[in-house]
């Protein structure tokens, strides 16, 4: 299921339930060598925060410590598939993937282009080796 957060309403005994959030992936590929991911919009985009479920129409609203990125840490990540939970946003020019080294150091990728997150939808921005993945900053 993609879907991380639901919204339900009831009527006449049946529950409804409505996705209310957005999925980000990537595929961190080399093991040991990263102790953190984090990702923001190249706009600004905010992603994260304090929301708020109007459970009528199911719109998510982002209200107080709203965040335009969102962070995994760990003293050491392995290889492999992570997820984000992200409010539904339209990403203006992409998003900057920030690689946090376990030495202290950073790497920088970019995903370029325009893309939509509807609630309930997923979007794989690929692997951290990707040729598609462009480093340093735009």
């Amino acid at each position: 299921m993609t879907q991380a957060v639901f919204a339900g309403k009831s009527s006449n005994r049946t529950i409804s339930l409505s996705p209310v959030s957005s999925r980000l992936s990537i595929n961190l590929v080399g093991s040991g060598k990263y102790k953190s991911i984090s990702i923001s919009g190249l706009s600004g985009e905010k992603i994260s925060g304090t929301c708020a479920v109007s459970f009528q129409s199911t719109i998510v609203s982002v209200s107080a410590g709203t965040s335009d990125t969102v962070t995994y840490s760990s003293d050491i990540l392995a290889e492999g598939l992570y997820y984000f939970c992200v409010v539904p946003v339209t990403f203006l020019k992409g998003v900057r993937i920030t690689l946090g080294l376990k030495d202290g150091g950073v790497e920088t990728l970019t995903y370029n282009g325009k893309f939509k997150l509807d609630p309930g939808s997923s979007f794989h921005l690929g692997n951290t080796d990707d040729a598609a993945l462009q480093g340093g900053e735009q």
